[in-house]
């Protein structure tokens, strides 16, 4: 895992185009799909071989959120609703 989000000026720098709705060469890169990303990390490799970056496996990202702890949820084992995002149902 990279320790910032990609870069719109990387991006560019790689792809060639900056497909971002919120422009700026330091804020991150986003209305790219997963595929974007994948070719975005295989050219990413041509270029630079020594880095050999990847998607991250589900289990790596799981892993990197938890930020080492063992807990049922990341800030603990109790869960509360100020803690979640989510639209209540009122019945």
């Amino acid at each position: 895992m990279a320790e910032t989000a990609c870069t719109q000026e990387l991006w560019q720098a790689v792809i060639g185009d900056n497909p971002s709705y919120f422009k700026g060469k330091r804020f991150p890169v986003e209305m790219v799909s997963w595929d974007d990303c994948k070719a975005f990390t295989e050219k990413l490799n041509e270029q630079m071989k020594e880095w050999q970056c990847c998607l991250p496996t589900e289990a790596q990202w799981e892993y990197a959120c938890r930020a080492g702890t063992t807990t049922a949820f990341s800030f603990g084992d109790r869960i509360a609703k100020d803690q979640v995002n989510y639209d209540e149902i009122r019945q």
